[in-house]
């Protein structure tokens, strides 16, 4: 059964990792996804409100256009659309196997030495998961 977003935000960063390894890539996304910053995993009671400031404030999520082979961000309070990256399959740097990658190296100057490798948290005999989790490293 895939994890909701409130408990992922209890998690720790071994059990974000334990979560990672044990989970396949799924299908590449398509559309818009609301994200969830996961900032200093584990840390008591800040990780709910740094993700509701992060959220209200910076980051709303994602819009994936992976058949074309990239995503922007939406960031902002009024949700812009900025920060592009190229999205393919690639290998995890954590557990070497199949991942998909959000890769900014070489579309923005902002997040350029960034390079996100994702995973969605279900079994393969669910359904896909409508977002994809990432965790950098």
């Amino acid at each position: 059964m895939p994890l909701d977003r409130e408990q992922l935000l209890t998690k720790s960063r071994a059990e974000l990792d334990a979560l990672f390894t044990a989970s396949a890539p799924g299908a590449l996304p398509e559309g818009e996804g609301t994200g969830t910053a996961i900032v200093s995993p584990g840390s008591c009671g800040w990780v709910r409100w740094i993700a509701w400031l992060v959220r209200c404030f910076c980051w709303q999520g994602k819009v994936f256009h992976s058949r074309e082979g990239w995503l922007i961000n939406r960031v902002s309070p009024f949700g812009c659309r900025a920060i592009k990256a190229k999205v393919y399959r690639g290998q995890s740097w954590l557990d070497q196997k199949d991942v998909i990658v959000i890769d900014y190296s070489q579309t923005s100057l902002v997040a350029k030495n960034l390079s996100l490798p994702a995973k969605t948290p279900h079994q393969p005999s669910d359904p896909p998961h409508p977002t994809t989790r990432a965790w950098a490293y």
